[in-house]
Parts: structure tokens; sequence; C-alpha cells
């Protein structure tokens, strides 16, 4: 069963309006749309890798490019219209890409260094695509589909670019998605129930251990493992593809509900709501990119990190989306310098149950830099904390918003404004948001 059947009988291929913002979000982030494109029924799939902002490829419409930072993009790889992509996957260093022609049961592997190409057999109707950590290439691939009662399985693809592929884990139903945690080196792969779309609760996400997986790959006689040979299990209501973040956290798509799930950070247990829900579009591939800056949290500065989310807004259109930490935003009615006369300050955006605090300085601002932390969170200031600083609390209403007038009287001077949002009624919340200069002219 290819990507394309299992979005259909999901979702229902009902056709939804385009917005700017097409998924929804989780507190503490912000979603908008990187590329949207028409597309044909044969490459409805659509789906993004990277490694860096500057490097992020997309697969989609018969081609895969390389999307450049001003939006523009060069071609890499082109399928024949008739054909459509498996799958699309990055190798954890950022040297390779691969990608499957799944009308011909074809792996491509493209050295991002080199700019070459080459091409081996993969095993029928893959699904998805791993790197082991170990080097070894492993799929999920129901071979046997549309046989009545096909069952998939992960194979360990011919390291020898032949098709003598090996089953490693036997499982039932249609193929899911599969990886490699980077923390330790265990494998998830989910297992998808024969009724599509599943029933609330039947998709299991196995997980097996590292040690389980090496010692399978390193014999090559040995039974296939089973469900029974997992070392954990999380009840899904869907699962389409996955990631990690850089704290750990499993992100999970499902297409039949719009939804992304996050387990606890570090832990096989879902958090309490949805990290991504509500949206119009359908949401399909998922990657991680860390951008060596901060980690993935919410309410901190963007450079933590991107989630992409392959997006299916209709039928006929497919495209992608970033998932992103989203501060609180501080700004004037008027920009800078502000003239004489009755202004507004709007805060937006401060964790809700939380105490604001403006603080004012007339220095300069400075670099940024987290100056404490709560509960692995950092906390980050702008303000030259050598010299005086005044703080006034601010009134937030039950969305974390405020707006405070203020009047220039004729000061003439210039302020550094920035605000805080500090822990109330054992909520952790220890945010900040962007700064602002502001010149009072006389």
């Amino acid at each position: 069963m290819n990507r394309l059947t299992r979005i259909a009988l999901f979702a229902g291929l009902c056709a939804v309006p385009t917005c700017a913002q097409s998924i929804g979000t989780t507190p503490g982030f912000d979603a908008h749309t990187v590329r949207e494109e028409n597309t044909s029924p044969h490459a409805f799939a659509a789906f993004v890798v990277g490694f860096a902002p500057d490097q992020l490829w997309f697969a989609g419409n018969h081609e895969v490019r390389r999307i450049w930072p001003d939006g523009s993009w060069t071609g890499v790889h082109t399928l024949p219209t008739t054909d459509q992509f498996g799958l699309f996957v990055a190798s954890p260093d950022g040297t390779e890409l691969f990608f499957t022609d799944f009308d011909t049961d074809t792996l491509f592997r493209h050295d991002v260094i080199g700019q070459s190409v080459v091409s081996q057999p993969v095993p029928a109707n893959a699904f998805d695509l791993a790197p082991a950590p170990s080097g070894e290439l492993l799929v999920t691939a129901n071979p046997l589909f549309p046989a009545p009662n096909a069952a998939t399985g992960v194979w360990l693809v011919d390291p020898l670019g032949s098709t003598n592929h090996r089953e490693i884990v036997r499982l039932t139903g249609p193929s899911g998605p599969l990886a490699f945690d980077p923390a330790n080196g265990d494998l998830l792969v989910a297992v998808i129930p024969y009724t599509l779309p599943p029933p609330p609760g039947s998709v299991q996400l196995l997980r097996f251990a590292s040690a389980t997986i090496q010692q399978a790959l390193a014999q090559p006689g040995a039974t296939a493992l089973t469900a029974a040979d997992a070392i954990s299990s999380l009840a899904l209501d869907g699962a389409y593809d996955m990631t990690f973040d850089d704290l750990g956290h499993v992100y999970v798509s499902d297409v039949n509900q719009r939804t992304i799930w996050r387990t606890e950070r570090g832990a096989q247990t879902l958090e309490p709501a949805p990290f991504v829900a509500g949206g119009t579009d359908d949401v399909t591939s998922l990657q991680f990119v860390s951008f060596g800056q901060g980690s993935f949290r919410a309410f901190q500065p963007a450079s933590g990190g991107t989630l992409f989310v392959g997006t299916a807004p209709s039928p006929a259109r497919v495209g992608f989306a970033a998932v992103e930490p989203a501060r609180p935003s501080l700004s004037t009615s008027v920009a800078s310098p502000i003239p004489l006369g009755g202004y507004d300050l709007r805060l937006r955006g401060l964790p809700i149950h939380t105490h604001g605090w403006l603080c004012i300085s007339a220095r300069p601002l400075v670099a940024e830099i987290p100056v404490l932390s709560f509960d692995d969170r950092p906390l980050w200031f702008g303000l030259d904390l050598t010299a005086p600083v005044i703080a006034a609390p601010v009134a937030l209403d039950p969305n974390g918003d405020a707006t405070l007038t203020f009047q220039n009287l004729g000061a003439g001077i210039t302020v550094s404004l920035q605000v805080l949002g500090l822990d109330s009624a054992g909520v952790p919340a220890l945010v900040s948001s962007n700064t602002l200069r502001l010149q009072l002219l006389p």
C-alpha cells in the first residue's frame, strides 16, 4: 500500500479551503506555509527534508528540488509524470537523500556533496526508510500487497544493490513509518491495522532495543523479530510519519485526524494535548531540523529549530509548512521615533496564568543571552543588566495579551523595553518577549 492510497483511505480526499496558516498550532509555537503548489493525483504525496535553513529539499510533482532561502529552487531529480514518490528521507549526517519511485520499486541515493545519484532495487511497496546508526538501510514494506491479509515488515535493503532484501521484523497490516531514536539507536515502527481508517487506539508504536536490532542485522539466518520482541508499545489513532526533535520528543503525524502528536520528553507517553491540531490541511511527512542555537521549546527564540510538515490542502495541491517556537511579541501602534501624543504598547502571546512585567532601561539594547533557567527552560534577556532596570507589572487578559497606553509628552529620550513572564500558580512560565528600542521625540 502506497502513501497516496493511505491518504485517500484515511482522509477521504476531502477538498478543503487554503489559508495562510494551514495547520494548527500549540501554545508557544507558530506555524506558517512555506510552499504550496498544484499537483496531479499521481504526485499527491509531498515530502520535505533538511539539515539547516539553507539546506531544504522538497519532493513533489514528480521532482526533487533544493529550496533556497529566497524561495527559488533547483531541480535535483525528476520522475516520469506517471510515477510517484514512495518515500523521501535524509541521512542523519546530512550527506545523502533517499527517495523511491514507487511505481518501479527503485531506490535513489543522492550524494548531497558530490551531486551524484545511484539507484538500486527496494522491496515492493516500500513505505518508509530509516538509515541505521551502523549504516544499513531499513524500510517498512508490504511486498505482497494487495493480496488478502498481506502483511508488512521491516526489511534490510540489500547492501550489495541487488534484490536479496532480508526481513528483520515481521509485523501485520499495512506499512507504517519507522525511525531510529538518535539518543540510543532504538528502532520505532508503527503497526497499522487492516481496517482503514484505523479505529481509535488501534495503531501501535513499537520500540525495539538497539541491541536487539543490531543482533538481527548481524545474523543473516536469524528468524525475523515480531511485535513480541518490542520493549514498549504506545497506542495511537493513526501514524503516517514520525521524527525526533533535539530534546527527545517523538512527533507522529495522523492524516486521518489532521493531527500531530508529541510524546513526553524522552518517554513513550503521549502529551495530553495534540502538538498540532485543528488545521484545514492534511498533515503528512515530518522532518525536524535543528539549527544548533537553543532547543525546540515553546515561547523561545525561533533559532531553536523547525519542524517541517508536509501538507495536502486538497487533492490538487501539496506543500509544506514550518512550525517554530514563538516568543511573546511586543510592539507599538506607531513606528519609532515616537511623535508627541498617546499610543499603544501591545503585548501578545505570554503563557496564560503568568504575571507579566514590563522592564525599562535607559541604556541601549545588548545581545540577548540566557540569564537564568527554570525547569531547563532559559530566560533570554536583552537589556543592559549593569545599569538600573525599572520593572512594572502588566495586567494580562486570559489569553496572555495586554495593551498599555502611554503618552509621549515630549520627553526627548530613548528607552529599551522587554516583557518577562514569570511563574504563577505553580505553572512553569519563564519567558521573555522580543526587545524594543523606542525614541521619544521632544
